[in-house]
């Protein structure tokens, strides 16, 4: 299977190339560490045991978080390498991963740049996060893990009509940690071994922090008025939202709604979209603040959201909206905002399902059953304290993900069964 699937890759290696010239282009790569895409380190190797993670971007890397701080706890000689695929990632790990933790990378799934990072580094334990199944790393990560596992509708429909390309690749790893039964069924349907339903280690994230000064700084600024956070939002969605803030603040006078894109670098055509309807806009990006005439805030900054979530009355889930699949509603929870989405929660199926029951997270339909619902939370101080109080008792419920995941992997570190 794995000489099939390089000499496939071999043949479309032109396309991948054009590709990634594309993206770099765009500053959707980095030109400074294109080495560590290839496979060349960038740092030296530390001395003692290293875990290797991989996860694909933001979301992912901030699951890790608390897992890092357990493992490193648990053992002095431990170094955790964490790799990701995405400028907005690589920024969040500068700023927020631990000491005895670092980021590069991953590699690129050709078999010459994965045998150099896999030689290099030696990782005595691998960790992929949720459905990371690239091929080539899969074969040669030394003692693989699949962590918080997940497997969407679309990619289980996928994998059943090539059953016998991924069974292989699944059957490598020590232990599949997945986020439901129904996660487990699909992975076992499928061939992997040795699946256990472990919980979403999401769900024990640390509240995202903040800068203090900052934040008093912006609550003196906006002072009572009512704030709309819609977060991580993608293309076309924040034309959706611009008009139910035109329809709510027909009703909720002075209503400020602050829109944090999931890829930062559309501020600038955020902001050119909603000053071309009238709009007076302003840009965290720019260094500007909010005044009193400002009716949107584009807060296009990475490792911020901390401080978005703290002002939030009620916060939008980017992504649901559209037919992409949603984003993670957990973080706002985290920090006592009341969170809303769309249909479109593909992604987070299980995760959906779960906090809708509670009342913790309100779905709804389309943006005009939106509008319905959020007026209440931007006007009703009773409203909004009784869905927080609904969020802090669902995530009271659902912890316990993270260290049981850390017990296993520390379990293959040592030698033993994970």
């Amino acid at each position: 299977m794995i000489w099939l699937y390089r000499t496939l890759l071999l043949l479309v290696s032109p396309l991948v190339d054009v590709s990634i010239f594309i993206r770099l282009l765009r500053g959707k790569e980095d030109w400074s560490r294109m080495n560590e895409r290839l496979g060349r380190p960038k740092l030296p190797r530390p001395p003692g045991k290293l875990i290797w993670m991989h996860g694909a971007s933001v979301g992912e890397l901030q699951s890790l978080l608390p897992l890092l701080d357990h493992l490193l706890a648990a053992r002095d000689d431990l170094h955790i390498l964490v790799t990701t695929g995405t400028r907005t990632s690589a920024a969040l790990a500068e700023k927020r991963l631990p000491e005895r933790a670092f980021h590069q990378y991953v590699p690129l799934d050709y078999l010459f740049s994965v045998a150099m990072f896999v030689d290099y580094w030696q990782p005595d334990v691998s960790i992929f996060v949720e459905s990371e199944f690239w091929p080539e790393l899969l074969t040669r990560a030394p003692n693989p893990i699949l962590l918080n596992a997940r497997m969407s509708d679309r990619s289980y429909r996928r994998y059943r009509w090539v059953r016998w390309w991924i069974q292989p690749l699944l059957s490598r790893f020590l232990a599949c940690l997945t986020q439901s039964d129904e996660d487990t069924r699909r992975l076992r349907d499928l061939g992997a071994t040795n699946v256990v339903t472990n919980g979403n280690i999401k769900y024990d994230a640390a509240p995202l922090p903040a800068d203090a000064a900052l934040l008093e700084q912006l609550r003196t600024i906006i002072d009572k008025r009512p704030v709309l956070v819609a977060a991580s939002t993608h293309h076309n969605e924040e034309e959706l939202l611009a008009h139910v803030h035109t329809a709510l603040a027909e009703q909720v006078p002075n209503l400020l709604t602050l829109i944090a894109p999931r890829h930062p670098h559309r501020g600038a055509q955020i902001t050119d979209a909603l000053r071309a309807q009238g709009h007076a806009v302003r840009r965290r990006a720019l260094q500007e603040l909010p005044d009193a005439a400002t009716s949107f805030y584009v807060a296009d900054t990475i490792g911020e959201m901390g401080l978005w979530y703290r002002l939030a009355d009620a916060v939008v889930i980017g992504g649901s909206f559209i037919p992409h699949g949603g984003q993670n509603p957990i973080e706002g929870l985290k920090l006592g905002a009341v969170p809303l989405c769309g249909p479109h929660m593909e992604n987070f199926r299980e995760m959906t399902a779960l906090l809708t029951s509670t009342g913790a997270l309100i779905q709804v339909a389309d943006t005009t059953a939106l509008q319905a619902v959020l007026l209440p939370l931007l006007t009703d101080a009773d409203a909004r304290d009784a869905a927080r109080q609904k969020g802090a008792a669902a995530l009271a419920n659902l912890a316990g993900a993270t260290p049981r995941a850390a017990q296993v992997i520390l379990a293959a570190l040592q030698g033993g069964p994970a």
